[in-house]
């Protein structure tokens, strides 16, 4: 019986490690994992973004009430995320996350 058991042991090691170390990269974000990353980056109350061709696009609203225009592309095999943001007042901003 000790290899059945060996067997399920590495059977729920792997597991474990399947499903708890399976963040991804930037290049393959949820659109949940994107919207809370490029929250917390420019500092935003508010953000909906939704699925492109490319990335995804959307809004987001920062705490002056300035609202932005987002435009998200993805990368898989980059292993990357470009976000460009555009506010009704004239603000412009940039950035990347990318895979270490």
């Amino acid at each position: 019986m000790p290899t059945r058991f060996g067997l399920l042991a590495c059977l729920c090691l792997l597991s474990i490690c399947v499903v708890g170390c399976g963040t991804g990269h930037p290049g393959t974000w949820t659109s949940t994992q994107v919207e809370e990353k490029i929250k917390e980056k420019m500092e935003l109350s508010e953000i909906s973004l939704t699925a492109t061709d490319t990335g995804m696009s959307g809004t987001g609203t920062n705490a002056d009430g300035e609202t932005f225009q987002l435009t998200v592309t993805q990368s898989a095999e980059g292993r990357r995320l470009d976000y460009e943001a555009e506010g009704n007042r004239g603000t412009i901003e940039s950035g990347m996350f990318a895979a270490d």
